[in-house]
C-alpha cells in the first residue's frame, strides 16, 4: 500500500481527467470524487478511509492515457513543474491524443522550462487563456489536427506553419503579427481570427486555403474583405464579420453561394443587404444587430432562413418575412416594428425576442403561431399578452410569467 506522501512528484503533477475534483492543501492531495485512474502501465484506484487518503496499485494495464485536461484545477500553479511530467509522459506513453490546458493555472514559464516538445502523438491541443508567447514546443506535432491558442500572448505563429495536418486553428484575441503565414496550412477547414489585426486588410492570402469552410474575422478592423474568384469562396459555409467597419456585402457575389451562417452584427455603417438575397440562397442564420439595415426585402429570397437577428436596427417593416416560412427564431430587441402581423405566416416560429420601449405590439396578430415556445417582450399590462398565453415560456419586462 502506498500513501499520498510516498508518491513521486510526477504523479502529484498529473493532469487528471475532468470527472475528478481535486484540491491541494498543505502538500496533501484531497479527492472529493472517488473513481478509477489509469496511469502509465498500471491501474490505480483511489480509496478513502476515516484518517487518510491512500492510493492502491492494481493489475497491470497497457498504455491508457489518451486525454489530459487541466482547466478545472485552480490549484495548479508554477510550484508544480507540469513540463517535467509531460516530458516523462512523452517517453512512456504513445497513446496521448488530446491535451487541454485552457483556462488553467499551469505556469507557462515552468511549462517551457520542463519540456522542449509536446508528445508527437497529439491530435488536439488547447492552450486558451494561457500566458504563453512561445509555441515552439508544438513544432514536432505533425499529427496535430486541432489547435486553439485563443487569448494567449502568441505573436509569432511560424513554429506551426509546418503542421500541414491542421484542419482547425483558432488564434482569436491574440497579438499575432504574421497571420498571413497561415496560408501554408492548406488543409485548414476552420479558422478563427477574431480581434486579430492584419497588415494586409484585404486578406487576399485566404484564397490559398482552398478547403476552408468556416471563417471568423470579427473585430478585425476590416473595411472590406477580399472576394476570391477561385473555389475558396464557394466553399465557405460559416462567415463571421461582426464588429468591423464593412459598409456593403458585395464580397458575397463570389463567396455567398454555400453560406449557411453570416454574422454582420456591429458593422455600424452597413445599410444594405441586397447581395444576401441575390447570392445567399442557402443561408440559414443571419445576424444584422447593431447595423443601419432598414429594408428586409432581400430576405424574401432566402427561403431556407431559420434564424434572424435585427436587434438595435432601424427596421420597422416585417412584411418581407411573410414568405420566409422556415423562420424559427427572430430577435428584434429595441426595434420600432409597426406590426407583428407578417409573422402570422411564419408557422415554424418557435422563439421571438421583441423587448422594446419604442412601440406597443398587438400580440393577437401572432396568436396563430402555435409552435411558439419562448417569447420575451415588453408590455404595460399583463392582459396585453393573453393572446399568447399558450406559449410555454414568456418573459415580460425581464420577469418570467406563469399563467
Amino acid at each position: 500500500m502506498v500513501t499520498i506522501q510516498d508518491l513521486p512528484n510526477e504523479l502529484l503533477e498529473l493532469c487528471l481527467p475532468t470527472d475528478f475534483e481535486w484540491v491541494l492543501r498543505t502538500g496533501t492531495l484531497v479527492c472529493k470524487s472517488w473513481k478509477q485512474l489509469l496511469l502509465s502501465f498500471a491501474r490505480y484506484s483511489f480509496k478513502m478511509d476515516s484518517t487518510n487518503y491512500q492510493l492502491l496499485r492494481g493489475a497491470a494495464c497497457p498504455g491508457v492515457i489518451r486525454s489530459l485536461s487541466a482547466k478545472k484545477f485552480s490549484f495548479w500553479s508554477g510550484s508544480l513543474i507540469f513540463g517535467n511530467f509531460l516530458d516523462l509522459l512523452k517517453k512512456t506513453q504513445k497513446s496521448l491524443k488530446t491535451l487541454d490546458l485552457s483556462y488553467s493555472n499551469v505556469d507557462a514559464m515552468c511549462l517551457h522550462a520542463g519540456i522542449r516538445a509536446f508528445p508527437s502523438s497529439l491530435v488536439s491541443v488547447k492552450l486558451d487563456c494561457m500566458w504563453i508567447e512561445n509555441i515552439s514546443m508544438l513544432r514536432d506535432c505533425n499529427m496535430l489536427r486541432e489547435l486553439s491558442l485563443s487569448r494567449t500572448k502568441v505573436r509569432d505563429i511560424s513554429p506551426i506553419v509546418g503542421l500541414t495536418s491542421l484542419v482547425k486553428l483558432d488564434i482569436g484575441w491574440t497579438p499575432v503579427e504574421n497571420a498571413s503565414a497561415i496560408q501554408a496550412l492548406t488543409n485548414l477547414e476552420d479558422l478563427g481570427m477574431s480581434f486579430v489585426r492584419h497588415s494586409n486588410p484585404c486578406l487576399q492570402w485566404l484564397e490559398n486555403l482552398t478547403k476552408l469552410h468556416t471563417l471568423c474575422l470579427s473585430g478585425s478592423q476590416l473595411a472590406r474583405i477580399y472576394s476570391p474568384r477561385t473555389t475558396t469562396g464557394g466553399r465557405i459555409r460559416a462567415l463571421d464579420l461582426a464588429f468591423n467597419d464593412i459598409k456593403n456585402c458585395e464580397f458575397l457575389s463570389h463567396m455567398g453561394s454555400q453560406i449557411n451562417f453570416l454574422g454582420m452584427g456591429g458593422n455600424a455603417n452597413l445599410c444594405s443587404i441586397g447581395p444576401v438575397g441575390l447570392f445567399c440562397s442557402s443561408i440559414g442564420e443571419l445576424v444584422l444587430s447593431g447595423t443601419q439595415v432598414k429594408d428586409l426585402y432581400p430576405l424574401g429570397f432566402c427561403t431556407r432562413l431559420e434564424k434572424l437577428n435585427v436587434s438595435c436596427t432601424p427596421v420597422t417593416d416585417l412584411s418581407p418575412l411573410s414568405v420566409v416560412t422556415t423562420l424559427g427564431r427572430l430577435d428584434m430587441i429595441s426595434c420600432a416594428v409597426s406590426s407583428l402581423a407578417p409573422l402570422a405566416f411564419c408557422q415554424a416560429l418557435t422563439i421571438l425576442r421583441c423587448e422594446t420601449s419604442k412601440t406597443n405590439y398587438n400580440f393577437e396578430e401572432i396568436s396563430g403561431c402555435v409552435k411558439l415556445r419562448s417569447v420575451s417582450l415588453s408590455a404595460k399590462r399583463r392582459e396585453d399578452i393573453n393572446p399568447i398565453r399558450f406559449v410555454q415560456k414568456i418573459v415580460l419586462n425581464g420577469l418570467k410569467i406563469v399563467f
